[in-house]
């Protein structure tokens, strides 16, 4: 997978995509593991958020037959969860810790989606239910909300944006197999199949983030400072 990966971005580095002074000390450097590991996170954290909204609506249109009305009520309470995930992702990052934050997050949104999918027949009766699962997927998307801190602590100024940005893109690139694989394992399973697999990709943030090293109250400061405070 990494080989396949520093493929991309070197062909991407050939057409003059990226800055490459910088995009070499993040592949060849001593940021070289953390990128990596960066990298991995965002392709599971974008796998759960786009196998989750790119047919979340056909599911509850097609194969829960709700109306389009509906299905576009059921979306906005998501919305909401996801609105109030992001809002608050912060305050729980600041007091927990940016790796209990995600873990707790991903597993909120996993829980939400195992149950409007593969255990649907256990609140299909109870519409608060299905509504209060709903929110919980989208309270738990507010994980996204903690990449801007956790790059910043994690990368120097001279790298942060092309690490953020590298991450990023290439992980909503791979997004492109998103339809296909869904398509696959709809066809044997349905969709509630295919979309529980963004439940899989969730609970894997989750627990990868925890390969990453904890940065609560670091303190960021410009290169010219540590190195003037070195010298004294």
């Amino acid at each position: 997978m990494e080989s396949n990966i520093l493929g991309f971005c070197a062909a991407c580095l050939a057409g003059g995509l990226f800055p490459e002074k910088q995009f070499k000390q993040l592949i060849i450097g001593p940021y070289r593991k953390t990128f990596f590991l960066c990298l991995i996170l965002a392709i599971f954290d974008m796998s759960a958020y786009w196998f989750t909204y790119s047919w979340m609506p056909g599911y509850l249109h097609h194969e829960r037959a709700f109306s389009l009305a509906k299905s576009t009520l059921y979306i906005l309470i998501t919305q909401c969860g996801g609105l109030i995930g992001y809002t608050s992702f912060g305050l729980v990052a600041d007091k927990l810790g940016r790796r209990p934050a995600y873990t707790i997050y991903s597993f909120i949104m996993a829980g939400g989606l195992l149950m409007i999918t593969l255990f649907w027949s256990l609140i299909a009766q109870n519409q608060h239910l299905i509504l209060l699962f709903m929110f919980l997927v989208g309270l738990g998307t507010g994980m996204f909300g903690g990449y801007g801190p956790l790059f910043s602590e994690l990368f120097p100024t001279r790298l942060r944006g092309t690490a953020m940005g590298t991450a990023f893109n290439a992980a909503r690139g791979i997004q492109f197999f998103t339809p296909l694989a869904i398509a696959m394992v709809a066809s044997v399973y349905g969709f509630s199949g295919g979309i529980s697999l963004a439940a899989l990709f969730a609970i894997l943030t989750g627990v990868w983030i925890w390969t990453l090293p904890e940065t609560k109250g670091k303190r960021i400061v410009l290169e010219e400072e540590l190195s003037s405070e070195s010298k004294e």
